[in-house]
């Protein structure tokens, strides 16, 4: 159960640096951040590198947008409450 806990702690992580990346492309954090989640990493970087890239104007309104933020904090949060939980089954 601990294994399975960090392996998708360790997904989270990889998945919220490949979000990061595709905050400045026209995906935008939280659809690269969902596919990474739930497909893997690398099919999530495939997309990111796929997209175009944002012009300054745009990026500058996607900069304000917080989705991705509390997404990522969202599951951080699920990741260890199943922790807890885990403990005590």
């Amino acid at each position: 159960m601990i294994l399975i806990i960090g392996v998708l702690t360790v997904n989270l992580l990889i998945s919220f640096i490949v979000g990061k990346s595709g905050q400045k492309r026209e995906l935008g954090f939280t659809q690269s951040f969902l596919l990474s989640f739930f497909f893997s990493p690398i099919i999530g970087l495939l997309f990111v590198i796929a997209s175009k890239e944002i012009t300054k104007e745009e990026q500058e309104n996607s900069d304000k947008d917080y989705s991705g933020l509390i997404l990522f904090i969202l599951l951080l949060i699920t990741s260890v409450l199943m922790y807890i939980l885990s403990k005590f089954i």
